[in-house]
This record gives structure tokens, C-alpha cells and sequence, in this order.
């Protein structure tokens, strides 16, 4: 009996050790979460406008190419919707004593949607681990192996073993893995069904909205007092898109958005969701602009406009 008692403690301390290990080398491989935190920690308080967002922005506003690049920093993420784009920027906040301008990148179906209610828990993981943001008390949250389970093996093999890059950003935190060579053809075909795919994730929360509009409004008081111009930018979509989305849907958006900068004196709605000026061609999918090409195009024209409506350089 001793022996096997002895024999299941020896495996039981040698399976802690290799998920220990496991778990140690999947936090040394790069990422976006830790890279933008580390940005943030080490230069928040240089910087005069912040963009944010979800990955409408974070692939489709390029922060290399406004006027003052060292002062400009894109803190979306991927995946991030309203609920975390308000935590981080509250957990940064304090510390950005020079900001100016707050570009706040919303992608329309976000608005119904809550990061916390969604299966894909990759970015519920990223933020409390990487980032200490939306803390539990469960210690299981806290272990990147057990959270991601077989995207952990992956993660690992894609660093250690591909070599791939799996942080995806450049310097100034676009996203660089939605480049031209990139597209493929299909994605024009598929716009109804990501549409579909949209509306039933938008209504399956009730109350979720009104839950983001508060959000937006705590944050649009926030920048009122500090003298932040705040902008509410919808990215443009590719037309098919656009035109597969309800009505309804669209116009709420927009009639939210609107009522918030009315309220406020300090807050821009920007809407490009049906923009003209964009076709195909600068898209990667239907709702995601390239990085190399169509965030350009799309960043000019932001900036043109922003500067007629406030942005201060």
C-alpha cells in the first residue's frame, strides 16, 4: 500500500511539474495583451490620443500616420467588445496625463454583444492574465493551460515549434495579420451569412445594449471633465455587408451614437458604416478593413474629419 501510495505521488508531482513548465513557456511567447500592456505601463503617460476598440480598429486605424506618431497609440484588440474596451481604458486612464483625443473604433454588432457572455473565452484569459483586467477569485482563471485548453497546444506549437508571429502588431498596435496578399476571393460571398451570424449574437443578450450605452456615456463624462475629445467612430463595411444588416439594427446604432454626442459637448459621432468611398478592394472580409492598404485609406479620411470636428494636435 505504501509503495502505491509512494508511486501515485511521484506521478502526481511529476504531471504538476510538466503543467507547471507548460504553463511557464506558454507566458514567455509573445502577445498582444502583454505587448499592449507593456506599451501602456511603460509610455501611457506620453501619449495625446489613444485609440480603442474592437477589431474594427484594431486592423483599421493606423496610428503610425498621425500627425504627432509618437504621442499616437492603438490599444485595440481583436475580440474585444464595449464591456472591455471600458475596463481598460478605465484601468489606463489615470495615468494618461497628456491625452487629448480618445478614438473609440465601435463595430456595429459590438454594441449588443458582452465579452463575458460569449463562448470564446481566448480574451476573458488574455485580459486577466496579461493585462489584470476582470479579475476573478477562481484560481483556475488565473492558469492560461486550463483556460484554453487545446488552443494552449496550439499557441505552443505556432511559437516554439513555427516560429510564427503571435503578437501581430507593429509598433504603434495595428493589426498586421489582415494584409492584401492575405484575402481570399470567398469572403464576398459570405457576407450574408456573417450577417445572420451577427444578428443572432446581438439578440441573444437582451439588455446588453442599454447596459454599452451606459458604458460609453461613463466614459464620455469622463473625457467631458478631463478636456478629451472623444470620438465614436464606426469603421466602414463592405457594402454587401451593409446591406444584409437589418434596418432596424443599423438605425438604433446610429440614433444611440447620436443622442450621445449630443449630450455631450466634448463627443463626435463619425459614421462610415455605409461609406461609398470604400469598395471591395479594401477589404480582407466583410467587415474588416486590410492593414496595408485599406486602414490607410480609412485613417486619412478619419483624420480629415476629425480635425474638422475638434481634434486637437
Amino acid at each position: 500500500m505504501k509503495r502505491f501510495i509512494a508511486s501515485v505521488s511521484l506521478f502526481s508531482l511529476i504531471v504538476l511539474l510538466a503543467g507547471g513548465a507548460f504553463e511557464w513557456s506558454i507566458r514567455r511567447i509573445p502577445n498582444l495583451y502583454a505587448f499592449k500592456d507593456s506599451v501602456m505601463t511603460a509610455r501611457g503617460a506620453e501619449f495625446s490620443t489613444l485609440i480603442i476598440g474592437s477589431s474594427v480598429a484594431h486592423a483599421g486605424i493606423d496610428a503610425s500616420i498621425f500627425p504627432k506618431p509618437q504621442e499616437t497609440f492603438n490599444l485595440a484588440i481583436t475580440g474585444e467588445l464595449v464591456p472591455y474596451d471600458y475596463m481598460v481604458f478605465q484601468k489606463y486612464a489615470p495615468n494618461l496625463r497628456k491625452l487629448r483625443n480618445l478614438i473609440w473604433g465601435i463595430a456595429f454588432q459590438t454594441l449588443w454583444m458582452d465579452d463575458r457572455l460569449t463562448d470564446d473565452n481566448t480574451n476573458q484569459n488574455g485580459h486577466r492574465i496579461y493585462m489584470d483586467i476582470d479579475q476573478t477569485d477562481h484560481f483556475t482563471d488565473h492558469l492560461e493551460v486550463l483556460v484554453l485548453k487545446s488552443l494552449a497546444f496550439r499557441k505552443f506549437s505556432q511559437h516554439y515549434l513555427a516560429g510564427m508571429d503571435t503578437k501581430n502588431c507593429d509598433a504603434w498596435g495595428l493589426n498586421t495579420g489582415l494584409p492584401q496578399e492575405k484575402v481570399k476571393a470567398s469572403w464576398v460571398e459570405k457576407c450574408e451569412e456573417k450577417a445572420a451570424d451577427h444578428q443572432k449574437l446581438m439578440l441573444a443578450n437582451p439588455g446588453v445594449f442599454e447596459e454599452n450605452e451606459q458604458r460609453i456615456r461613463e466614459v464620455a463624462a469622463y473625457c467631458n471633465e478631463h478636456n478629451v475629445q472623444l470620438f465614436l467612430v464606426v469603421p466602414p463595411v463592405a457594402a454587401r455587408y451593409d446591406r444584409a444588416c437589418d434596418p432596424t439594427l443599423k438605425q438604433k446604432m446610429r440614433h444611440t451614437l447620436s443622442a450621445i454626442a449630443a449630450d455631450y459637448p466634448n463627443v463626435v459621432f463619425l459614421d462610415y458604416f455605409a461609406d461609398t468611398r470604400f469598395t471591395d478592394a479594401d477589404f480582407f472580409d466583410c467587415n474588416h478593413l486590410t492593414c496595408d492598404h485599406g486602414a490607410q485609406k480609412f485613417t486619412r479620411l478619419l483624420l480629415q474629419d476629425m480635425k474638422n470636428h475638434g481634434f486637437k494636435e
